[in-house]
């Protein structure tokens, strides 16, 4: 469903929504409810349209002993992670989010980090950018 204005500029705004892992089971049943909850928005005009980008798959940050205001958002990283194959001298680049340090931490560290998620041969390297460092502009 959307409500685009036809020939018309539109907003877009990201959001990042934070649900109790008690629901995480069952990522349909997160999708489902927020559909629901901004259906009506959709429809009364309030948003043209809307996206979710990772229920499929969301990043699991732990809260502390005393959880405080946006620590989850805080917690979470998005890094760059780029793996130059030795063989056919090709890139894969790979979105990670992750509560790691992966700047701080040695390639090898990295690669034995991520290695149940992203291919890496034995003599590729890797590069690690974090996100929240790039510049973002808009064109």
């Amino acid at each position: 469903m959307h409500n685009y204005t036809a020939n018309a500029k539109h907003a877009v705004i990201n959001t990042r929504l934070v649900i109790s892992a008690d629901d995480s089971h069952n990522v349909d049943h997160i999708a489902d409810g927020l559909n629901e909850l901004l259906h009506e928005s959709v429809s009364s005009g309030f948003l043209a349209d809307y996206e979710f980008i990772n229920s499929d798959n969301p990043a699991m940050p732990t809260a502390s002993a005393s959880p405080e205001e946006g620590e989850l958002l805080d917690e979470l990283k998005t890094y760059l992670l780029i793996v130059s194959n030795s063989k056919t001298h090709s890139k894969e680049h790979v979105r990670v989010e992750t509560t790691l340090e992966l700047c701080e931490m040695s390639e090898e560290d990295v690669i034995n980090a991520v290695t149940d998620v992203v291919e890496i041969d034995n003599n590729d390297s890797i590069a690690v950018i974090d996100l929240s460092l790039t510049e973002r502009v808009v064109l």
